[in-house]
């Protein structure tokens, strides 16, 4: 084989896997509420749902002062790919809680996480979302 001829049909071969191995994205912003009030330093993350061979990638923002997110896709990308998630969340400021032993005083001090455990997993939250290939708003309720 000529070793032009192979260099121009492995550019070929990764040009066509290329194609289509990503998808657009389309803008996603929200509101998140713990129990009808706005909640900051909350991480919301759309996972795919694989039951409805949705394959696209995970799509995540952080809730604000008013409680709003903008999603961005895992590849850097604004938005989500068109298609069925399930919403996991997980409470920020459990964070800035101490990692070292503490006595057991210091213990009732600690921040307790306002997400309920059901959110922080995909086979038990409540909260799934259909994004379609629309710009959207979406409203995140979190019942305690």
């Amino acid at each position: 084989m000529h070793p032009k001829r192979g260099w121009i049909g492995l550019a070929l071969l990764l040009g066509v896997a290329g194609c289509g191995s990503s998808s657009a994205t389309v803008a996603v912003e929200g509101q998140l509420q713990i129990a009808g009030q706005p909640a900051d330093s909350i991480s919301v993350q759309f996972v795919p749902d694989s039951a409805s061979n949705h394959a696209g990638l995970k799509a995540a923002g952080f809730t604000d002062g008013t409680g709003r997110f903008t999603l961005r896709c895992e590849d850097g990308r604004g938005g989500a790919i068109p298609g069925r998630y399930h919403v996991l969340l997980d409470d920020l400021k459990v964070y800035a809680n101490p990692r070292n032993n503490m006595p057991p005083e210091a213990r009732a001090k600690l921040i307790v996480s306002r997400i309920p455990k059901a959110y922080r997993s995909a086979g038990s939250t409540p909260l799934k979302v259909v994004v379609e290939g629309k710009p959207q708003q979406v409203l995140l309720e979190v019942k305690p």
